[in-house]
């Protein structure tokens, strides 16, 4: 049997990545996580476990940013 028809080519197109969260414009300002009110600091904990500080920054801002609708 001729297997050499059945196979196809296939070729790896590398995307580029951002290296760091930081190179995305349209995260939020980063921000340091002891600015995060008091009743969403177990929300940043659970959420950024095992995370970058640049990732747990982001996260910080976020919840910085929308806290007034974020239940206490």
């Amino acid at each position: 049997m001729d297997e050499e028809g059945n196979f196809s080519s296939v070729r790896r197109v590398m995307a580029r990545r951002p290296n760091t969260i930081k190179e995305n414009s349209k995260l939020p300002t980063p921000a340091k996580p002891g600015q995060v009110p008091p009743h969403l600091i177990s929300l940043l904990k659970r959420s950024t476990k095992d995370k970058t500080q640049a990732e747990v920054e982001a996260v910080a801002g976020l919840l910085i940013k929308f806290q007034d609708i974020l239940d206490k």
